[in-house]
């Protein structure tokens, strides 16, 4: 997993569109990060993204983490939902600052829980 621990190159930090998620980043250095899960269209709702949060939550705790966080997209309705109902709660919003592009998304939410 990447950690945001680690600086990212200064152009994308810099970027405005950029700006809100790497805001949301600072806020959870030193937790244990989960940077991106995705399930096919065919495997949702058959509990898969369920499997992989449990499993990244096994690694944090395997790895001394305390607390994982994560962002979602205010649009990822199903995702917010699952991650509540695993013990995530919100921590920090952000507007999404669009580009070319895009989808339509309105808010960057930071999201995180205990691990231990």
């Amino acid at each position: 997993m990447p950690d945001p621990d680690n600086e990212p190159d200064e152009s994308k930090r810099n970027s405005e569109a950029f700006k809100p998620i790497y805001e949301l980043h600072d806020l959870c250095a030193g937790d244990w990060y989960l940077d991106g899960l995705a399930v096919y269209p065919s495997g949702q709702r058959k509990g898969i993204g369920r499997l992989l949060l449990d499993d990244s939550i096994k690694m944090g705790l395997a790895n001394g983490a305390k607390t994982m966080s994560l962002i979602v997209e205010d649009t990822n309705t199903s995702a917010f939902w699952l991650y509540r109902s695993l013990g995530f709660t919100v921590v920090a919003q952000r507007d999404f600052v669009p580009f070319e592009g895009a989808l339509e998304i309105y808010e960057w939410i930071l999201m995180s829980r205990p691990l231990a």
